[in-house]
């Protein structure tokens, strides 16, 4: 009964994370341009977080570059992300990754 029950949880977290990427249009849109380009080792249904956030990085870089931003103007992009991060652990909205 505990299998059973744990495998349903499982499951449930599962739709979870799912329900939460499908709500970002801007993560939508990254995995359309990933399994676009053939280089997708993953569906979206089966969704790996490191593997997401390298796609996310992918795009928001690939993005900037075709709009003209400079290297400069990129990191400036990545450490004012990295700031709000920062700001958000601080207050304690978010935990750290283990």
């Amino acid at each position: 009964m505990l299998n059973v029950f744990s495998m349903f949880m499982g499951q449930s977290i599962h739709v979870a994370q799912l329900q939460n990427v499908l709500r970002s249009r801007f993560l939508q849109l990254a995995l359309a341009l990933e399994q676009k380009s053939g280089d997708s080792r993953d569906t979206p249904l089966s969704p790996d977080p490191a593997h997401l956030a390298k796609i996310v990085a992918k795009t928001i870089y690939r993005e900037l570059t075709e709009g003209g931003f400079g290297a400069s103007q990129i990191v400036g992009v990545a450490t004012e992300v990295i700031g709000l991060l920062n700001e958000r652990l601080e207050r304690g909205e978010l935990r750290p990754s283990r």
